[in-house]
């Protein structure tokens, strides 16, 4: 890994756009893993600071860029509360936004990157909805550019947390993708929500753990309206990236401090993933990478023509 500043980027292959800089080994280790492989030059842009350093992608092949914009809790003190976190959202962030974006779009011209990775906010951490929506105001799928959302782990291993982030974007998918995007029961749901590692390990007190599964239950009731079908935002194809077990353990080693923060350890974070996986189809580890697709002329024009 090297370390650059902010006038250094030049031409890089993949461009990989992470809140937080433990995110990239967390969620796109295999797929880094397997593209440095290929001899594609990498660049992962950091965007906050929370004071945790690099070595959390030291066994990533990438160079790596650090924005070292303020995270959440040094925001606002509002963020210093994890159900705000997850589900607030205040003037200081809105008001970041446009720098977001102005730095991405810089970096993007200096990288030229044919793909690009987007966290797709699956779980609600307010810096990764920030990440997700300046990157998405620069960036657009099309002939010249691939531009995948990744889903954000360990927040995307709770069955139906990434269905709910899609309901909440109103994603279009085609006929064949709707089996990925099929959601959990509530009570599944809740249940692994309420145990996840980030749940136990954030939410402090059952009170606070109980609100914000409160707050969840209502975001699952929420994205039962979305259809697939017949959604009018982001048009996205699901991608299997089947890695190798040893890929995304090698990564995950790289940052313990981190792990144990969120996944309490290697071995939970690997069986974590190792379940995912299998909810994904693959007979080893997998990641799951949303490809945006054109938007249809037709979608476009429609709201306006029914205006008229």
């Amino acid at each position: 890994m090297r370390i650059l500043n902010v006038e250094t980027p030049g031409r890089y292959d993949c461009l990989y756009v992470s809140a937080h800089a433990h995110d990239a080994a967390l969620s796109n280790a295999g797929r880094i893993l397997g593209d440095s492989r290929r001899g594609l030059r990498i660049l992962l842009v950091t965007l906050f600071d929370e004071g945790e350093g690099v070595r959390t992608v030291d066994a990533l092949p990438v160079d790596h860029l650090l924005l070292g914009l303020p995270a959440a809790p040094r925001r606002s003190p509002a963020h210093r509360s994890f159900r705000s976190v997850l589900y607030g959202r205040e003037e200081a962030d809105d008001a970041l936004l446009p720098q977001l974006a102005a730095r991405l779009d810089e970096i993007g011209n200096r990288t030229r990157a044919r793909h690009v990775f987007v966290p797709l906010a699956v779980g609600g951490h307010i810096d990764h909805r920030l990440a997700h929506e300046a990157a998405l105001r620069v960036f657009h799928g099309g002939a010249e550019r691939d531009v995948f959302l990744y889903e954000d782990r360990p927040y995307a291993f709770v069955p139906g947390a990434v269905s709910i982030r899609l309901g909440q974007l109103g994603a279009w998918l085609p006929p064949a993708a709707l089996p990925a995007a099929r959601g959990a029961g509530l009570l599944r749901f809740l249940f692994r929500y309420h145990f996840s590692p980030q749940t136990r390990t954030h939410l402090k007190g059952l009170r606070e753990r109980l609100r914000c599964t409160s707050l969840a239950a209502g975001q699952w009731r929420e994205a039962r309206a979305w259809r697939p079908q017949k959604a009018l935002g982001l048009r996205l194809q699901p991608v299997v990236q089947a890695v190798e077990a040893g890929d995304v353990v090698s990564a995950a080693t790289a940052c313990p401090a981190g792990l144990a923060a969120l996944c309490g350890s290697d071995a939970g974070f690997g069986h974590l993933a190792a379940d995912y996986s299998r909810r994904l189809g693959a007979t080893g580890h997998a990641e799951r990478y949303w490809l945006m697709l054109p938007q249809r002329d037709d979608i476009l024009i429609a709201p306006l023509a029914a205006a008229n």
